[in-house]
């Protein structure tokens, strides 16, 4: 094949290109035939022993065993080869149609093999000349084309190619497993016979000083000699493990075949356990079982080992035990030292999926490393255990689900039976009692078990399985042995000869018919709970009965697709509809009367039994009287339903048809709970609508006793302040009058005798006087009426600081016009209270007055630095309830913050209405430090 000439703009990664071709995923949709592990044997065979006598020819037979057992009309061998921008394909091996091609390079970047090396896994192409133009113009025309890569030291070098010619070739997934199994022999040969060129071109360069080379050329046929030797060995010991099936005994061999290729008598296989945690050893020669190496080993390898294995995927060689890093301070070296280990390698085997599947590890009694050309022997026996491995646990696996499926096929299939390979022939069916047997082929079986509506179904399923090739399942109905209808589910397998054709297929049906019956009806409970639901749904929010009962009638004739239904309320002996559903018949509103229908109707509906015909014209129950009635109305058929609540007919929903109709059980009973839940949707808005209008009358009078409430206690405080301002009056204007002129006679009768005495009694005089003048103060000061809310907080600071010591600031904005009075008596006594416990509970020497008034809130803020208090759990004899009750009387808030060690703050705010005279700019006045 010759490379094709393309201009810049064709090139293209073939990674991006090739996805438009690649049909890998469609394997395993394919038919497939059993896997040939006895071909596969003889083929590796046969390539084992050509690698031992013509290894320089072995890629050539490799291409031309691909063509046989693959099926395949072509084959060839592909190398990775620098030139180009990517590099270059070289066809080094090729067999059937395409051998014309033999030697022949294409850019890399244009053939599949790009997106070979990008995916690392076997690839099917479907035409990829359409996509690769390498192969366009390639003879003959490539339709169909599997790939396995193969690797040499880790990185992809070539690949194997399988082809096919015509456009019905099709691979398949056995074709795949061989191709790539084949493949990896492919790779060995190739670094064997790369090795041999090698070692040839070193042998003619030391022709030329025959003297001095003669040593170097001896041990080269030597090594030759020996590798020929490995490969001998490895042909007959594949030759003898083809017919074994112990697999305690392969493996035994293959790490007997090991101990020799390395010089040692000690090596082991472990195996990944069967959960995938752990290492578990299971083959080993030159140990006895209760060997400390043995025993320590036996469910794990070695960590490093491990670690190499398992995560990277590579070989670790530890030249010597004693001072490799990784085993430094580790238990593993104590016991390889013990056991006199000196050196080890452990190869990982890894499976045609590409995870771990054990690890083939040899020990040596002294520090050594193998030499590449024996670690390639040992790849190609890891290789060789691994395929034994999978190939056993495959046939094992092929046992157990045979074993399987014939057990579960007889204990629950129904049915069993043959089909030709077109299904136009039953060839047997055993029926079990269900099916009537069949033990002669017939072709008459369709008409025979397959109802005439389902035949189409059945016939277009199983020409789509045919075509397929795929696995026949459907579920259909059947004619039992009785006669009667009935399910089945009924799965049918293709067996496949050697050439992939369809020779039989064997099925099983099981019964489903009663899984059939209780899904119907569980779909109808279903469709009646989605209905009674909806219907909830959308009486939820309805308030008024007529419009509930109109919405549930409307809804379960919609649902019923009846043409008329309505629910009416019993009221004497008439009905009282108040908006029926009307579908092909008018709506029925309005009041009629019961007997029109019928005494016997009438009746029944009192004795609350339900009453339905599917036919009022033929009904024998109905008179002609009443049917005159009935048919004058429209009324074919019908369903209606009473309800009747504490022995009295109350309602009834009726459904009415003006067509003859079957009504069925299902029908009848759902329009029965839509009564009864229509009757409880209206009797629950019924009584929301009272509890509402009640409670709206208890929220009036509550409001209005609120209010007269608040009246009375407004009155309380003024009839107090009254009080107290006559009290004061009187204690000044009257006892203090009284009081003076006593002082002026004792003063009178002080020079005249007993001075003394009279002067003591002038004394006492003073001192009540005083008292009674501070009482009068404190009772209704009257600095408070004649000047207001500010000279009276002024006067009071004043007095306050005299008495106790302790000094007031008092800052104020917006009081210079005067506030409602039962505001600044209000805004008075709250100053007063919390000034008289700061005195009392705060042990502070300093207090702070903030007022503000603005048009229509008084603001009163008390604050001093003292001891605080717990604000959640005040005390009740601290005067703050009455604070809180006087301001709240005035409709106002008051807020206290205090903690212990934190002072206390004290907020009152209080509304009014009063003068709306202009007062200035608002701003904090300072006021003296008192």
């Amino acid at each position: 094949m010759a490379p094709s000439n393309r201009s810049e703009t064709d090139s293209w990664p073939a990674v991006a290109r090739g996805d438009d071709a690649l049909i890998t995923a469609e394997i395993e949709a394919r038919p497939s035939r059993p896997p040939d592990y006895e071909a596969e044997s003889r083929v590796l065979s046969a390539l084992a022993g050509e690698m031992a006598d013509n290894p320089r020819g072995v890629l050539q037979r490799l291409a031309e065993l691909v063509v046989e057992v693959c099926h395949a009309d072509s084959a060839s061998v592909s190398i990775l080869e620098p030139g180009g921008a990517h590099g270059s394909l070289r066809w080094q091996a090729a067999a059937g149609a395409f051998a014309a091609n033999l030697d022949a390079t294409v850019p890399c970047d244009a053939s599949p093999h790009g997106t070979l090396i990008a995916g690392n896994a076997v690839l099917l192409f479907d035409e990829p000349e359409r996509i690769f133009p390498a192969l366009r113009g390639a003879e003959p025309r490539i339709y169909e084309s599997l790939l396995a890569p193969w690797q040499a030291n880790g990185e992809t070098a070539g690949a194997l190619w399988a082809i096919k010619h015509t456009p019905q070739g099709r691979f398949d997934a056995e074709d795949a497993r061989l191709l790539q199994s084949l493949a990896r022999f492919a790779s060995a040969a190739y670094q064997m016979s790369t090795a041999l060129d090698a070692a040839t071109t070193r042998s003619d360069e030391l022709e030329r000083p025959v003297a001095e080379r003669t040593v170097d050329l001896r041990e080269s046929e030597a090594h030759l000699a020996v590798n020929l030797a490995g490969m001998r060995r490895l042909y007959d010991l594949h030759a003898r493990l083809a017919n074994e099936s112990d697999l305690a005994v392969a493996l035994g061999e293959i790490v007997a075949a090991a101990n020799a290729f390395l010089g040692t008598n000690r090596g082991c296989i472990q195996l990944v356990s069967d959960d995938g945690e752990r290492l578990e050893m299971f083959a080993y020669r030159g140990y006895d079982e209760q060997d400390r190496f043995i025993q320590h080993f036996l469910h794990e390898g070695s960590r490093p080992a491990c670690d190499a294995a398992r995560r990277d995927r590579w070989r670790l060689v530890i030249e010597d035990v004693a001072t490799f890093p990784g085993l430094r301070g580790a238990t593993d070296r104590e016991v390889a030292l013990a056991d006199g280990i000196r050196a080890t390698q452990s190869t990982p085997m890894i499976g045609r999926a590409g995870e771990l599947v054990g690890v083939l590890s040899n020990q040596f009694p002294r520090p050594h490393r193998p030499s590449d050309d024996e670690l390639r022997l040992i790849d190609l026996l890891a290789w060789m255990a691994t395929d034994f491995v999978e190939r056993y646990q495959a046939n094992t696996a092929l046992r157990e689900s045979e074993e399987r499926y014939r057990a579960l096929a007889t204990a629950s299939a129904d049915v069993i039976y043959r089909m030709g390979p077109d299904w136009s022939e039953m060839r047997q069916l055993d029926g079990r009692g269900f099916l009537s047997d069949s033990a002669e082929p017939t072709d008459s079986w369709l008409e025979r078990y397959i109802p005439p509506d389902d035949r189409a179904r059945v016939t277009a399923a199983i020409e789509e399985a045919v075509r397929a090739g795929s696995i026949f399942a459907l579920e259909h109905r059947v004619v039992r042995v009785d006669g009667t209808i009935g399910w089945v589910i009924s799965r049918a397998v293709p067996m496949i000869d050697d050439l992939g054709k369809i020779v039989e297929w064997i099925g099983a049906a099981s019964d489903v018919t009663a899984r059939k019956a209780a899904e119907a009806a569980l779909r109808q409970s279903e469709e009646r709970k989605a209905f009674l639901l909806h219907l909830s749904d959308a009486l939820r929010p309805l308030r008024d009965p007529g419009e509930i009962q109109a919405a549930s009638a409307r809804l379960l004739g919609e649902h019923l697709g009846v043409n008329q239904a309505h629910y009416g309320e019993t009221v004497g002996d008439h009905v009282h509809i108040h908006q029926g559903y009307g579908h092909g018949l008018p709506a029925m509103i309005g009041r009629f009367r019961f007997i029109d229908f019928g005494e016997q109707l009438v009746a029944s509906y009192r004795a609350g039994k339900t009453a339905a015909s599917d036919d009022v014209a033929i009904d024998p129950t109905i008179s002609p009287a009443e049917c005159e009635v009935l048919g004058g109305a429209g009324i074919r058929a019908y369903v209606a339903v009473p309800l009747v609540k504490d022995g009295e007919w109350v309602a009834t929903l009726a459904v009415h048809n003006r067509t003859p109709r079957r009504w069925q059980p299902k029908e009848i009973a759902l329009v029965e709970e839509v009564a009864e839940l229509t009757w409880a949707a209206a009797a629950r808005a019924r009584a929301e609508n009272a509890l509402r209008e009640s409670e709206a009358s208890l929220q009036q009078r509550v409001t209005t006793a609120t209010s007269e409430l608040r009246a009375v206690s407004r009155r309380l405080l003024t009839v107090q302040e009254e009080e107290r301002r006559f009290l004061a009056r009187e204690l000044h204007d009257e006892i203090g009058q009284v009081l003076t002129g006593l002082n002026f006679q004792l003063a009178a009768a002080a020079g005249k005798t007993e001075k003394a005495a009279l002067a003591e009694a002038q004394a006492t005089v003073q001192d009540l006087t005083e008292q009674v003048r501070q009482l009068s103060m404190d009772l209704r000061p009257a600095v408070l009426d004649r000047y207001g809310l500010l000279a009276a907080m002024e006067w009071y600071a004043e007095r306050y600081q005299k008495r106790t010591g302790i000094s007031v600031d008092l800052r104020h904005a917006g009081l210079e016009r005067r506030l409602p009075p039962d505001v600044e008596i209000g805004a008075y006594r709250v100053v007063q209270e919390a000034l008289t416990n700061i005195a009392r509970h705060a042990r502070a020497d300093a207090a702070a007055i903030q007022l503000f008034a603005d048009d229509g809130m008084l603001t009163v803020v008390v604050r001093d630095q003292g001891a605080g208090f717990d604000s959640a759990n005040a005390p009740t004899t601290s005067g703050l309830g009455g604070m809180r009750e006087r301001v709240a009387l005035l409709g106002g808030t008051l807020e206290i913050e205090s903690a212990p060690g934190r002072g206390t703050t004290i907020t009152a705010e209080f509304p009014h209405d009063g003068d709306e005279e202009a007062a200035g700019d608002r701003h904090f006045a300072p006021g003296t430090k008192r």
